[in-house]
């Protein structure tokens, strides 16, 4: 298990920034943190990228036996979050709770995580504060542990600060 997913261990919920920038890195965290899910009897929510949705499910193919797969619910993060044009909030924490609610029956609670993307070149800074402060209340009330990822590349100071300021812990790539 990768170092960074070792120090969340012990967390049982919560909202985890973390930002990276190493693919590579990144990919072996979320599968480390899709493993320790599984591990604690977790259903796993992951809305990643087109690019890293084949690479996720070629890792998975040999260390997830095929019955546990139905565990995990993998969803391509543009149709996530550009459903309704480009990161409109009210829709995408709707589909968020939607998709929570689905995965949470059978006394299975629901981990996520989130590789956060827009399709403008740079993000609307109120835009994504107000949409990680409504994740954060949904988070927090559902009693979720949920990874919010940021490409490091694409975060302002002023973006990384909104984000610091909106999520309970701060994690990077650096540490694994």
């Amino acid at each position: 298990m990768g170092q960074l997913i070792e120090e969340l261990r012990d967390l049982k919920q919560g909202h985890i920034f973390y930002k990276y920038e190493n693919d590579e890195k990144y990919l072996s965290n979320l599968l480390s943190f899709i493993l320790l899910g599984l591990k604690r009897q977790h259903r796993i929510l992951v809305v990643e990228s087109a690019k890293n949705l084949p690479k996720l499910k070629e890792k998975m193919k040999s260390l997830i036996p095929a019955d546990k797969m139905s565990e995990i619910l993998l969803i391509n993060n543009f149709d996530f979050y550009h459903l309704n044009g480009d990161f409109h909030t009210h829709t995408i924490v709707n589909h968020f709770s939607n998709h929570t609610m689905v995965l949470d029956q059978e006394n299975k609670p629901a981990w996520t995580w989130a590789h956060v993307e827009w399709s403008s070149q740079e993000a609307n800074g109120e835009l994504v504060q107000k949409f990680e402060c409504k994740a954060n209340e949904l988070i927090q009330k559902e009693r979720r542990l949920s990874v919010c990822a940021y490409p490091l590349e694409r975060l302002t100071p002023k973006l990384c600060s909104i984000l610091s300021n909106n999520h309970d812990y701060l994690i990077n790539d650096n540490k694994s």
